[in-house]
């Protein structure tokens, strides 16, 4: 997941156009990514449900990990095909739940372009996410995928892919 982070903020670092994205707001598109392509689960329950929807031994359990073999540009292909495939206009991104989660009246963010929930506060971390970004961000989806299937997936991010795909990731700092 990190590295696949660290690729997709590079592309949205150089370009401007997409600027209004956050690391927040990409991080729960990856994981809505891989989570919504079984590759993991519903790290935790919303914490947003009401306190009777919650069972005790579901708040505290943890799924059992599921692990992904899958290469770095194989996941970078895939997140890019659902997300040029996504409706943004009907759904929301919501990492505290499994289904897709319709807009609905009661989200205030309705007239907003991308609903990406927090799972802790309820707030749309995608607020600030404007049309135009958001219709760039599709197109370079939509890119990403052609460039994939044409075999040039290495010249579709700043960073050199294969490159960044072998280095280890750092060591885990030292308690």
């Amino acid at each position: 997941m990190i590295k696949i982070g660290y690729l997709y903020n590079n592309l949205i670092l150089t370009n401007p156009e997409l600027h209004d994205f956050t690391n927040a707001s990409l991080c729960y598109l990856i994981i809505h990514f891989l989570q919504q392509t079984e590759r993991i689960g519903i790290l935790h329950p919303s914490l947003l449900q009401s306190s009777s929807d919650l069972k005790i031994n579901e708040s505290i359990s943890n799924p059992t990990p599921k692990i992904s073999i899958d290469s770095v540009a194989f996941l970078c292909y895939g997140f890019a095909k659902f997300y040029a495939a996504f409706n943004f206009e009907i759904f929301i991104i919501d990492i505290g739940k499994k289904e897709l989660c319709f807009w609905t009246e009661t989200d205030q963010s309705k007239k907003d372009s991308v609903g990406i929930r927090c799972s802790f506060s309820g707030k749309n971390l995608g607020k600030s996410i404007s049309s135009k970004c958001l219709e760039t961000f599709v197109q370079k989806m939509k890119e990403i995928v052609v460039a994939f299937e044409n075999g040039k997936e290495a010249q579709t991010f700043p960073a050199e892919i294969e490159e960044f795909a072998k280095k280890p990731l750092p060591p885990k700092p030292k308690k």
